[in-house]
């Protein structure tokens, strides 16, 4: 600790309800004691069924993991003609012009209705493949309008993200590090939370936002990020990951504790 710096820890882990072996990687990293949270995927396919049966077994919270991207849409297609491709479904990854906003803003609010029906109470936002915020996309008014609605807090990425999220009154990590650019290693987790603690702020909150789970063929045939989650979740269950981090001076917390450690402006 250097003296009143304090430094907090998000750690979210995305995807669940994406596959069943995502799903239980999730749910083992949450019965390890490992304080934490996951973001739900609501337009897979499976994830209707997947999710109500198995959220009961994640302890800590849920929040709603907003898809443009990979699955089909709450809406009917028709609806959000500038989403979907020619099938109907949201594209496996999103390349070319801005979708409309508009029909942005009703298919996530049709997303956040339809996670509260499977019985979760969202207490935070964040995106697959972080579509809120690419610049060439233009959606975080989008997606900092749905927060402020919702009054839930969300995931920044940036710093440039967290200020205009904040400037909106969203409570938010200051920066989000991503474990997959890390390799899933401890040492390369802590040097990035160093790197970030010594150019931030006094009472500094990242987000480490990750992907554990179980490789299996179901996974492979949905994402190429397979092998990487299992070294993920290695880490994860580590009991010399959490302990590592507190002795470098971090204080894990959730996102419902957030906006008491960065109040907005």
């Amino acid at each position: 600790m250097r003296g009143a710096r304090l430094s907090y820890l998000l750690i979210n882990a995305d995807d669940f309800g994406l596959t069943a072996g995502v799903t239980e990687g999730i749910l083992h990293c949450s019965a390890s004691g490992l304080p934490f949270s996951t973001s739900v995927m609501p337009c897979v396919p499976g994830a209707e069924a997947l999710v109500p049966r198995s959220m009961s077994r994640f302890r800590p919270g849920m929040g709603l993991h907003l898809q443009l991207t990979q699955g089909a849409p709450v809406l009917p297609a028709r609806e959000v003609e500038t989403l979907v491709d020619a099938t109907g479904r949201f594209p496996i990854r999103r390349l070319g012009k801005a979708p409309d906003a508009r029909q942005v803003a009703a298919e996530w609010r049709a997303q956040f209705s339809r996670l509260r029906s499977w019985g979760v109470e969202p207490d935070h936002l964040d995106s697959h493949h972080h579509v809120h915020g690419r610049p060439e996309l233009g959606l975080l008014p989008v997606y900092a309008a749905l927060a402020a609605e919702t009054g839930l807090p969300a995931r920044s990425g940036s710093r440039a993200d967290a200020a205009c999220l904040r400037q909106k009154g969203i409570a938010c990590p200051d920066v989000v590090v991503w474990l997959s650019e890390l390799d899933g290693d401890l040492d390369g987790l802590l040097a990035a939370l160093e790197i970030e603690r010594d150019i931030g702020p006094a009472n500094l909150v990242v987000e480490v936002a990750c992907h554990p789970g179980i490789a299996d063929d179901e996974l492979a045939s949905v994402s190429r990020y397979v092998s990487q989650r299992e070294r993920e979740l290695g880490l994860l269950l580590n009991p010399e990951t959490a302990l590592a981090v507190k002795r470098c001076g971090w204080t894990i917390l959730s996102y419902t504790d957030l906006q008491q450690v960065r109040p907005n402006p």
